[in-house]
């Protein structure tokens, strides 16, 4: 039982992140660095099987912001954008599952994931992200034993950020959709 359960944990580090504006006066780069969020993620596989091959794989976890969020430019804090860390904290849950059927030269996957933030509450900013999904399935193909092809489709949403009093960030958000 307890051989299914495991734990992830992921740590980023922004060696040169950068922003260039072009702006009339001239071109204005704005850069940064230093540690992002330790993300950790508690994983249970509920099914693994062998004829036919397949598995689910659920996890939840979160991202704490322990990296810099407090960046500043002679005086001015850098935008949220370029911040290291997110500043904020966010809560996961995904589920994958995969499945080949017995002697079969195809197979199927699909991903999902959703993500919800806290509201970050520093000095004088009130902000929150938007939530976050993703969606994909794909189709596998064996063509050889060493060789094999494979079909993606993902969507991704993510709502309006939102700010002091719910006022939504009207630069946020989106949707986009992938085929791979």
């Amino acid at each position: 039982f307890l051989h299914r359960f495991s734990i992830h944990t992921e740590l980023g580090y922004f060696y040169d992140k950068v922003r260039i504006d072009n702006l009339s006066s001239g071109q204005q780069t704005i850069r940064t660095s230093g540690l992002g969020d330790l993300a950790i993620n508690f994983r249970y596989m509920p099914v693994k099987t062998f004829r036919p091959v397949s598995v689910l794989l659920v996890s939840a976890g979160f991202r704490l912001p322990i990296g810099d969020f407090d960046e500043e430019i002679d005086g001015i804090t850098i935008p949220i954008s370029l911040q290291p860390s997110s500043g904020a904290l966010k809560y996961n849950f995904s589920a994958f599952y995969s499945i080949k059927p017995g002697d079969s030269r195809f197979g199927i996957n699909s991903f999902f994931l959703y993500e919800t933030s806290k509201t970050i509450k520093k000095g004088y900013l009130i902000y929150r992200y938007g939530d976050y999904m993703q969606f994909s399935v794909a189709g596998t193909y064996s063509v050889t034993k060493n060789l094999g092809a494979t079909l993606n489709a993902k969507v991704e949403w993510r709502n309006n950020d939102t700010r002091e009093n719910d006022m939504e960030v009207k630069s946020t958000g989106s949707t986009a959709v992938y085929v791979n």
